[in-house]
């Protein structure tokens, strides 16, 4: 994620980052940020709008071996229900679903200040974010893809 390339080791918050697509469309846009008490080896939550399209997504650190995991977000007085995330990307990429399913569970963030992963995947379960200040992000996710 080239939004993730300038990040200090120590700024655990949500960060934008936009380029501009191959071909016809919208320009691409990637919201993201580690996991609170991470380490090194980090595992990021992002938000993107590619091709007018939402995703919510978990990029992990290690490859999970599953194709399926099921995933719910919490926070201060808010769930999402539990879904199942489909594993992509050589098992490290977590994936909410494209368009809709992805928008239904990104709403349920607006307004958070923490977000917490609850799963039954260990390498998952209990990863925390910083969601303050990620409001505004999701506005102009909302705006890119139209939504």
């Amino acid at each position: 994620m080239a939004n993730e390339a300038a990040r200090a080791p120590d700024d655990l918050t949500f960060r934008i980052g936009s380029q501009t697509q191959d071909g016809p469309g919208a320009p691409a846009l990637v919201i993201s940020a580690p996991a609170i008490a991470s380490g090194d080896e980090r595992t990021y939550m992002a938000i993107s709008c590619i091709q007018a399209i939402s995703r919510l997504q978990l990029i992990a650190r290690r490859p999970i071996d599953a194709s399926w995991v099921k995933v719910r977000l919490t926070g201060e007085g808010w769930s999402t229900r539990e879904t199942s995330w489909q594993v992509m990307e050589n098992g490290q990429v977590l994936d909410a679903g494209r368009g809709l399913p992805a928008i239904e569970q990104i709403r349920k963030l607006i307004g958070a200040q923490r977000i917490e992963v609850v799963s039954e995947h260990g390498e998952v379960d209990g990863l925390t974010f910083d969601a303050q200040g990620l409001d505004p992000l999701i506005s102009q996710a909302r705006s890119t893809c139209r939504w």
